[in-house]
C-alpha cells in the first residue's frame, strides 16, 4: 500500500475539515469571532461523558445529547452563567453535529451557548473547541485579553464556503488612507488586506501544507488611523512569509513544466525573483524564501 507524503496528509486533513464544517453548515470563523459570538468560554477538563436521559432519542424524532461533566479552571467569559466550577455541557449526538470525541482526563478551550430556560451549556462542532495544548502563544493572549480588549471594534468576516476571499471594511476608517496599518504585501494576491480591513481567507490556506497564519497568531484590531488590520508579530510575519513561499513554489512548478529550467529565472504576479530555477533544491529553497520575503516587507513600516 503506497505511503500518503507529508504534503497529501496536510491537504487531506484541511479537506476532512472543510468537508466537516460545510456539512453542518458551519461558518468558517477567527478565534476573535467565536469568542466575541459565544456565551461563554473557558478552560475545563472533561471529567466523564455519559448520554443525557432527558434529551430523547433519534428515533422518536427528538435530538439524543452527550453529556460532557467538566471541571473548570479558568473562565474567560461568560462568568455571571457558571456558578460552580464543575458543570455539565450538553453536545447532540454525532449524526447532528455534536463533538463527541473530547477525551476525559484531557484540558480543553470550550466556547458555547447557554440557554437561560434550561440553565444548560451547549456545543458543537461549530463552537470553538480545541486541546488546550494546542493553542499558540498569541491565541491564549488573545483569550485573556486582546480579544476583548482591542478587538471590540473590528469583526474578522465567516467564510460561509470554500469560495471567494471576503474580507471586512470598517466603515469608520478614511477611504484614502495609504499607509494604515503597516501591512505586508501578499505576492499572491489571496490574503491581500485593504486598508481598514482584515482579510480572513483559511480556506486557501488549508491548500497548502502550512499554518492558517490569521488564526494562529495574530488578531484583527484597532490601529492609531481609526481603522482595522491584522497585527503583525514575528511569529505572523513567518508564516505569511512562509505561505507565500509555498504558493510561489507551486506556481514555479506548474509554470516550469515542460522547459528547460538551465539559466532562468522566475517572475510571478509581475514580480522578478532573483533565484536562478537550475539551481540546486536548498539553495534555491533558500534563494526563493528571501526574495519572497523582500516583497512580502516592502510596505512594512522601519519604526
Amino acid at each position: 500500500m503506497a505511503k500518503l507524503s507529508a504534503t497529501s496528509v496536510a491537504v487531506l486533513i484541511g479537506l476532512m475539515q472543510i468537508a466537516v464544517i460545510f456539512a453542518c453548515n458551519c461558518e468558517v470563523k477567527h478565534p476573535q469571532t467565536q469568542f466575541k459570538e459565544a456565551n461563554f468560554v473557558v478552560r475545563a477538563k472533561i471529567l466523564a461523558k455519559h448520554n443525557d436521559r432527558e434529551a430523547g432519542d433519534s428515533s422518536s424524532g427528538l435530538i439524543s445529547y452527550l453529556e460532557y461533566e467538566v471541571k473548570i479552571d479558568k473562565i474567560f467569559k461568560g462568568r455571571r452563567y457558571i456558578q460552580s466550577n464543575v458543570v455539565n455541557m450538553l453536545t447532540p449526538d454525532v449524526g447532528s453535529c455534536g463533538i463527541t470525541s473530547l477525551k476525559p482526563g484531557t484540558k480543553y478551550l470550550i466556547s458555547g451557548s447557554y440557554d437561560a430556560d434550561d440553565s444548560a451549556f451547549y456545543l458543537n462542532v461549530c463552537s470553538w473547541v480545541e486541546e488546550w495544548s494546542a493553542l499558540t502563544k498569541e491565541q491564549k493572549k488573545g483569550l485573556k485579553s486582546t480579544y476583548r480588549t482591542k478587538c471590540r471594534k473590528c469583526d474578522v468576516p465567516a467564510v460561509s464556503g470554500p469560495e471567494l476571499v471576503m474580507m471586512f471594511i470598517d466603515p469608520r476608517a478614511p477611504s484614502n488612507i495609504l499607509e494604515q496599518p503597516s501591512q505586508l504585501y501578499s505576492l499572491s494576491g489571496m490574503w491581500a488586506s485593504e486598508p481598514g480591513s482584515c482579510t480572513f481567507n483559511p480556506v486557501d490556506s488549508w491548500q497548502f501544507p502550512t499554518l492558517d497564519c490569521e488564526t494562529q497568531f495574530t488578531y484583527c484590531m484597532e490601529n492609531q488611523r481609526e481603522g482595522c488590520g491584522w497585527l503583525i508579530n514575528e511569529k505572523y510575519k513567518d508564516c505569511f512569509i512562509d505561505r507565500e513561499t509555498a504558493w510561489a513554489k507551486r506556481e514555479l512548478r506548474k509554470a516550469s513544466q515542460g522547459g528547460s529550467l538551465r539559466g532562468r529565472t522566475m517572475r510571478i504576479g509581475g514580480q522578478r525573483l532573483g533565484c536562478f530555477l537550475d539551481t540546486p533544491e536548498d539553495e534555491f529553497n533558500k534563494c526563493l524564501r528571501r526574495e519572497v520575503a523582500k516583497i512580502v516587507t516592502q510596505y512594512l513600516r522601519q519604526d
